[in-house]
Protein backbone atom coordinates (compact mmCIF):
# COMPACT_ATOMS: atom_id res chain seq x y z
CA UNK A 1 0.00 0.00 0.00
CA UNK A 2 2.64 2.35 0.97
CA UNK A 3 4.06 1.39 -2.68
CA UNK A 4 1.13 2.60 -4.67
CA UNK A 5 0.65 5.45 -2.45
CA UNK A 6 3.86 6.64 -3.00
CA UNK A 7 3.80 6.18 -7.08
CA UNK A 8 0.13 6.58 -7.65
CA UNK A 9 0.84 9.48 -9.47
CA UNK A 10 3.48 8.04 -12.27
CA UNK A 11 1.75 8.02 -15.27
CA UNK A 12 4.62 6.39 -17.77
CA UNK A 13 4.13 3.36 -15.88
CA UNK A 14 7.82 2.24 -15.63
CA UNK A 15 7.63 2.75 -11.97
CA UNK A 16 6.31 -0.88 -12.19
CA UNK A 17 7.84 -2.78 -15.20
CA UNK A 18 10.02 -4.25 -12.92
CA UNK A 19 6.98 -6.55 -11.77
CA UNK A 20 6.98 -7.91 -15.33
CA UNK A 21 10.33 -9.33 -14.45
CA UNK A 22 10.79 -12.93 -14.62
CA UNK A 23 12.17 -12.91 -11.30
CA UNK A 24 9.00 -10.88 -9.95
CA UNK A 25 7.36 -13.33 -12.03
CA UNK A 26 8.56 -16.67 -10.65
CA UNK A 27 8.31 -15.26 -7.26
CA UNK A 28 4.67 -14.30 -7.49
CA UNK A 29 3.89 -18.09 -9.08
CA UNK A 30 5.41 -19.58 -5.70
CA UNK A 31 3.29 -17.29 -3.75
CA UNK A 32 0.39 -18.32 -5.78
CA UNK A 33 0.95 -22.56 -5.51
CA UNK A 34 2.01 -22.01 -1.81
CA UNK A 35 -1.40 -20.35 -0.98
CA UNK A 36 -2.77 -23.39 -2.65
CA UNK A 37 -0.99 -25.26 -0.97
CA UNK A 38 -2.23 -24.60 2.56
CA UNK A 39 -6.10 -26.18 1.87
CA UNK A 40 -4.32 -29.63 2.15
CA UNK A 41 -1.16 -28.62 4.53
CA UNK A 42 0.27 -30.60 7.49
CA UNK A 43 -0.20 -27.73 9.74
CA UNK A 44 -2.08 -24.87 8.87
CA UNK A 45 -0.88 -22.40 11.15
CA UNK A 46 2.74 -23.20 10.58
CA UNK A 47 1.80 -23.33 6.79
CA UNK A 48 0.16 -19.61 7.06
CA UNK A 49 3.41 -18.23 8.82
CA UNK A 50 5.74 -19.55 6.20
CA UNK A 51 3.07 -18.21 3.54
CA UNK A 52 3.27 -14.99 5.10
CA UNK A 53 6.80 -14.69 5.66
CA UNK A 54 7.67 -15.47 1.96
CA UNK A 55 4.52 -13.08 1.07
CA UNK A 56 6.50 -10.22 3.02
CA UNK A 57 10.08 -11.37 1.56
CA UNK A 58 8.19 -10.60 -1.20
CA UNK A 59 6.86 -6.84 -0.64
CA UNK A 60 10.35 -6.08 0.79
CA UNK A 61 11.97 -7.34 -2.44
CA UNK A 62 9.49 -4.87 -4.39
CA UNK A 63 10.07 -2.32 -2.35
CA UNK A 64 13.69 -1.98 -2.45
CA UNK A 65 13.30 -2.20 -6.20
CA UNK A 66 11.08 0.46 -6.93
CA UNK A 67 12.89 2.91 -4.59
CA UNK A 68 16.10 1.87 -6.11
CA UNK A 69 15.86 1.28 -9.50
CA UNK A 70 16.78 4.35 -10.77
CA UNK A 71 19.83 4.97 -8.53
CA UNK A 72 23.52 4.19 -9.06
CA UNK A 73 24.13 3.83 -5.70
CA UNK A 74 21.60 0.77 -4.53
CA UNK A 75 24.34 -1.75 -3.13
CA UNK A 76 26.35 0.96 -1.26
CA UNK A 77 22.79 2.14 0.25
CA UNK A 78 21.99 -1.36 0.88
CA UNK A 79 25.92 -2.53 2.54
CA UNK A 80 25.49 1.15 4.43
CA UNK A 81 22.24 -0.05 5.55
CA UNK A 82 22.92 -3.71 6.19
CA UNK A 83 26.32 -2.74 7.80
CA UNK A 84 24.61 -0.22 10.50
CA UNK A 85 22.24 -3.65 11.14
CA UNK A 86 24.90 -5.97 11.52
CA UNK A 87 26.53 -3.72 14.26
CA UNK A 88 23.46 -2.85 16.20
CA UNK A 89 22.83 -6.79 16.50
CA UNK A 90 26.25 -7.79 17.16
CA UNK A 91 26.58 -5.12 19.80
CA UNK A 92 23.67 -6.89 21.22
CA UNK A 93 25.04 -10.55 21.53
CA UNK A 94 28.49 -9.36 22.92
CA UNK A 95 25.89 -7.38 25.56
CA UNK A 96 23.65 -10.78 26.38
CA UNK A 97 27.54 -12.40 26.33
CA UNK A 98 28.77 -10.00 28.97
CA UNK A 99 25.76 -10.31 31.02
CA UNK A 100 25.86 -14.20 30.79
CA UNK A 101 29.26 -14.88 32.18
CA UNK A 102 28.77 -12.15 35.13
CA UNK A 103 25.39 -14.29 36.27
CA UNK A 104 26.73 -17.66 35.66
CA UNK A 105 29.49 -20.30 34.46
CA UNK A 106 29.88 -20.59 30.80
CA UNK A 107 28.73 -23.37 28.73
CA UNK A 108 27.23 -25.07 25.80
CA UNK A 109 23.87 -24.81 27.23
CA UNK A 110 23.96 -21.05 28.40
CA UNK A 111 25.03 -20.05 24.88
CA UNK A 112 21.55 -20.59 24.19
CA UNK A 113 20.59 -17.15 25.93
CA UNK A 114 22.64 -15.05 23.35
CA UNK A 115 20.59 -14.57 20.43
CA UNK A 116 20.25 -10.84 19.81
CA UNK A 117 16.89 -10.08 18.88
CA UNK A 118 16.29 -12.85 17.17
CA UNK A 119 14.18 -16.17 18.65
CA UNK A 120 17.47 -19.08 18.72
CA UNK A 121 20.90 -18.24 18.58
CA UNK A 122 21.24 -20.30 15.58
CA UNK A 123 19.34 -18.48 13.58
CA UNK A 124 21.07 -15.10 15.37
CA UNK A 125 24.22 -16.53 13.79
CA UNK A 126 22.72 -17.38 10.38
CA UNK A 127 21.74 -13.22 10.09
CA UNK A 128 25.48 -12.91 10.82
CA UNK A 129 26.49 -14.46 8.54
CA UNK A 130 24.35 -13.31 5.74
CA UNK A 131 25.26 -9.67 6.28
CA UNK A 132 28.89 -10.72 6.63
CA UNK A 133 29.20 -9.39 2.71
CA UNK A 134 27.78 -6.31 2.82
CA UNK A 135 29.91 -5.50 5.99
CA UNK A 136 33.00 -6.72 4.30
CA UNK A 137 32.23 -4.71 1.10
CA UNK A 138 31.99 -1.14 3.66
CA UNK A 139 35.16 -2.01 5.23
CA UNK A 140 37.24 -2.78 2.12
CA UNK A 141 35.19 0.00 -0.26
CA UNK A 142 33.91 3.23 2.01
CA UNK A 143 36.14 5.69 3.51
CA UNK A 144 35.65 7.24 7.02
CA UNK A 145 32.49 6.66 9.42
CA UNK A 146 31.01 3.74 7.62
CA UNK A 147 34.66 2.10 7.02
CA UNK A 148 34.93 1.94 10.99
CA UNK A 149 31.30 0.61 11.46
CA UNK A 150 32.40 -1.73 8.65
CA UNK A 151 34.92 -3.44 10.54
CA UNK A 152 33.06 -3.04 13.53
CA UNK A 153 30.41 -5.15 11.99
CA UNK A 154 32.98 -7.75 10.91
CA UNK A 155 34.95 -8.07 13.73
CA UNK A 156 31.98 -8.76 16.06
CA UNK A 157 29.97 -11.05 14.30
CA UNK A 158 33.00 -13.14 13.45
CA UNK A 159 32.93 -13.06 17.30
CA UNK A 160 29.30 -13.84 18.07
CA UNK A 161 29.47 -16.58 14.96
CA UNK A 162 32.51 -18.33 16.86
CA UNK A 163 31.04 -17.97 20.28
CA UNK A 164 27.40 -19.05 19.18
CA UNK A 165 29.01 -22.57 18.88
CA UNK A 166 26.53 -22.96 15.67
CA UNK A 167 27.73 -25.75 13.80
CA UNK A 168 25.97 -25.19 10.48
CA UNK A 169 27.39 -21.52 10.56
CA UNK A 170 30.74 -22.53 10.68
CA UNK A 171 30.50 -24.60 8.00
CA UNK A 172 28.97 -22.49 5.90
CA UNK A 173 31.60 -19.85 6.58
CA UNK A 174 34.57 -21.34 6.33
CA UNK A 175 32.54 -22.55 2.66
CA UNK A 176 31.75 -19.11 1.96
CA UNK A 177 34.92 -17.61 2.58
CA UNK A 178 36.92 -20.39 0.49
CA UNK A 179 34.56 -20.29 -2.49
CA UNK A 180 35.01 -16.39 -2.15
CA UNK A 181 38.78 -16.68 -2.20
CA UNK A 182 39.49 -18.79 -5.08
CA UNK A 183 36.93 -16.97 -7.22
CA UNK A 184 38.46 -13.48 -6.44
CA UNK A 185 41.47 -15.03 -7.30
CA UNK A 186 40.51 -16.31 -10.42
CA UNK A 187 39.37 -12.68 -11.32
CA UNK A 188 42.14 -11.18 -10.51
CA UNK A 189 44.55 -13.59 -11.93
CA UNK A 190 42.53 -13.00 -15.69
CA UNK A 191 42.51 -9.35 -15.09
CA UNK A 192 46.51 -9.21 -14.24
CA UNK A 193 49.51 -11.64 -14.80
CA UNK A 194 50.49 -11.21 -11.06
CA UNK A 195 48.07 -11.24 -8.07
CA UNK A 196 50.92 -9.83 -5.40
CA UNK A 197 48.94 -6.35 -5.58
CA UNK A 198 45.57 -8.28 -4.46
CA UNK A 199 47.25 -10.51 -2.22
CA UNK A 200 48.50 -7.01 -0.35
CA UNK A 201 44.89 -5.31 -0.27
CA UNK A 202 43.45 -9.18 1.48
CA UNK A 203 46.42 -9.04 4.22
CA UNK A 204 44.14 -6.59 6.41
CA UNK A 205 40.41 -8.49 6.02
CA UNK A 206 42.65 -11.76 6.63
CA UNK A 207 44.12 -10.09 9.62
CA UNK A 208 40.74 -9.10 11.10
CA UNK A 209 39.34 -12.48 10.52
CA UNK A 210 42.24 -14.44 12.15
CA UNK A 211 42.21 -12.18 15.16
CA UNK A 212 38.63 -12.13 15.90
CA UNK A 213 37.97 -15.71 15.50
CA UNK A 214 41.16 -16.80 17.23
CA UNK A 215 40.69 -14.00 20.26
CA UNK A 216 36.90 -15.67 20.49
CA UNK A 217 38.38 -18.86 20.63
CA UNK A 218 40.86 -18.49 23.69
CA UNK A 219 38.07 -15.44 25.40
CA UNK A 220 35.50 -19.06 25.26
CA UNK A 221 37.88 -21.60 26.41
CA UNK A 222 39.15 -19.27 29.50
CA UNK A 223 35.79 -18.42 30.23
CA UNK A 224 34.31 -22.58 29.81
CA UNK A 225 36.68 -24.67 27.89
CA UNK A 226 38.55 -25.59 25.07
CA UNK A 227 37.00 -28.58 24.88
CA UNK A 228 33.14 -27.32 24.64
CA UNK A 229 34.50 -25.87 20.82
CA UNK A 230 36.64 -29.24 20.06
CA UNK A 231 33.76 -31.26 20.71
CA UNK A 232 31.34 -29.18 18.66
CA UNK A 233 33.90 -29.33 15.77
CA UNK A 234 34.61 -33.22 16.05
CA UNK A 235 30.82 -33.65 15.75
CA UNK A 236 30.25 -32.16 13.01
CA UNK A 237 31.31 -35.49 11.23
CA UNK A 238 29.70 -37.52 13.57
CA UNK A 239 26.46 -39.17 12.04
CA UNK A 240 26.09 -40.13 15.66
CA UNK A 241 25.83 -37.16 17.75
CA UNK A 242 22.27 -36.62 18.95
CA UNK A 243 21.70 -33.25 16.60
CA UNK A 244 23.00 -34.83 13.90
CA UNK A 245 21.01 -37.82 13.95
CA UNK A 246 17.86 -35.39 14.81
CA UNK A 247 18.51 -33.41 11.75
CA UNK A 248 19.08 -36.29 9.50
CA UNK A 249 15.62 -37.75 10.77
CA UNK A 250 14.07 -34.63 9.80
CA UNK A 251 15.40 -34.81 6.05
CA UNK A 252 14.10 -37.70 6.27
CA UNK A 253 10.42 -37.10 6.49
CA UNK A 254 10.93 -34.02 4.24
CA UNK A 255 11.46 -36.37 1.83
CA UNK A 256 8.92 -38.28 2.60
CA UNK A 257 6.28 -35.50 2.37
CA UNK A 258 8.40 -34.21 -0.87
CA UNK A 259 7.20 -37.53 -2.79
CA UNK A 260 3.32 -37.28 -1.54
CA UNK A 261 3.27 -33.68 -3.08
CA UNK A 262 6.63 -32.91 -4.90
CA UNK A 263 5.07 -29.87 -6.85
CA UNK A 264 2.74 -27.63 -4.46
CA UNK A 265 4.14 -29.45 -1.27
CA UNK A 266 2.64 -29.50 1.91
CA UNK A 267 1.65 -25.42 3.12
Amino acid sequence: LLIIRRHSGDKSGQTFAIINNAVFLSYSLLIIVSGISLFYSTNFADGLFEWLKLFLSFIFLLLLVVHFQNSEHFFTQLSKMVSVFSLAISVIGIYQFVQLTGKSELSHSAVYNISATFAHKNLFAQILLFSLPFSIYAALSFKSTFKVIGVLAVSLALCNITVSLSRGVWIAAATAMVATAILALVIEHRKSASILPFRARLFWPALILVLAVSGSILLYSYLDSFQTIQRQVYSILDAEHTSTKDRLLMWTKSYQLFKEHPVAGHG
